[in-house]
């Protein structure tokens, strides 16, 4: 069985459960200092404001490009 060190978000659910708190994001029980988003063309609105709110707040995020 592998494990994997990092979770999967997905937006409509960080859009409905996620919250930012100082330099973390919550979900349920689990906290997260750091946002990556893989190569991708876009994010929705709702998606591009947490994350900036996420950033503001002293979290870390990264896109990575193709």
């Amino acid at each position: 069985m592998l494990h994997w060190e990092f979770d999967l978000g997905d937006e409509i659910i960080m859009e409905k459960h996620a919250r930012v708190s100082c330099e973390l994001i919550s979900i349920k029980d689990a906290s997260y200092k750091l946002i990556i988003v893989p190569p991708s063309l876009m994010l929705s609105c709702p998606s591009f404001n947490f994350i900036k709110q996420f950033i503001e707040s002293g979290g870390y995020f990264r896109w990575n490009t193709p």
